[in-house]
């Protein structure tokens, strides 16, 4: 049968097309020009965090005039080359040479849409991330921005870990406040996700993973203090009521972790991954 419409397969996308550009100018239009590359997550009398995309010179001094008498931090997850980006023309994002006062740039190159450690090829280790952001105060006087090339994929990671391992908030907590206040790639929103245009979706189980190792380390240690991550999680949960529900979700979260070829993962980080699961699931049934 001859289609009535020969043109069908284009104007089919129509309301597609239209969603997306009313979405881009909205996020245009809306923020002021010291935000359109950033956003504050959190600002609660310690750290203050911003997510979003890697600036050149003349943005950091932009967030140095909103944010007066302050040290700033930027954890990059794009390699100095990737930085030559066409889009930023002329303009040199900051990286592991810029020198700007009272700013120390970290770089933890990442794979684009991924958590592929760039030095090894493998995925990142939870412990080589986690050793970054203990060398990054959590105090009244520092601010700390996490960047990537767009600021939706693999910065969000960072912000994430950092909001669970230093801010004690629970995963689900975490994203919620991420998704809150900024458009972040589709398949780090929630694990049940099957949209992965923007970001590869081992960064949903790498989350998880991060949560897992968090809650394990309090577990091993016999943090159980009523800030700390584990308590703070438990406490989500039996407001929740909904342990097998969350306990899914945790499965989901790791599924693609678990799922991805030997090269990907280290075997210790793997078997390392499933042990911290298992503790943290059984430990969680008997408090719960």
């Amino acid at each position: 049968m001859m289609n009535k419409n020969p043109y069908s397969r284009w104007t089919d996308k129509i309301p597609l097309l239209v969603k997306m550009l009313w979405r881009e100018s909205h996020d245009f239009l809306t923020k002021t020009p010291e935000k359109k590359f950033t956003t504050e997550i959190l600002n609660n009398n310690k750290t203050i965090v911003i997510l979003g995309s890697v600036p050149h010179e003349e943005k950091v001094k932009l967030l140095q005039r909103q944010y007066p008498n302050k040290q700033f931090h930027f954890v990059s997850f794009i390699a100095d080359d990737e930085s030559k980006s066409t889009f930023r023309k002329n303009k040199q994002p900051i990286n592991s040479k810029t020198k700007i006062p009272n700013v120390k740039i970290h770089v933890l190159g990442l794979f684009d849409h991924t958590i592929i450690d760039l030095t090894t090829g493998k995925i990142l280790k939870i412990a080589k991330l986690l050793e970054l952001l203990d060398n990054i105060p959590n105090d009244s006087k520092t601010v700390l921005a996490f960047n990537c090339n767009a600021g939706k994929g693999r910065s969000v990671v960072g912000t994430a870990a950092w909001l669970m391992y230093k801010n004690k908030m629970p995963l689900l907590n975490a994203m919620q406040l991420i998704t809150e206040k900024r458009r972040v790639a589709e398949t780090i929103k929630g694990a049940n996700s099957d949209t992965h245009r923007l970001l590869n979706p081992q960064a949903t189980g790498y989350l998880g993973y991060i949560f897992i190792y968090l809650l394990n380390t309090d577990i091993q240690n016999k943090n159980l203090g009523k800030d700390s991550l584990l308590s703070n999680s438990i406490k989500e949960i039996k407001a929740a009521k909904k342990i097998d529900k969350y306990e899914e979700y945790l499965h989901n979260s790791l599924s693609p972790v678990l799922a991805m070829p030997l090269n990907e993962m280290e075997t210790k980080e793997r078997e390392n991954l499933t042990l911290c699961f298992n503790n943290v699931m059984a430990y969680l049934k008997i408090k719960l």
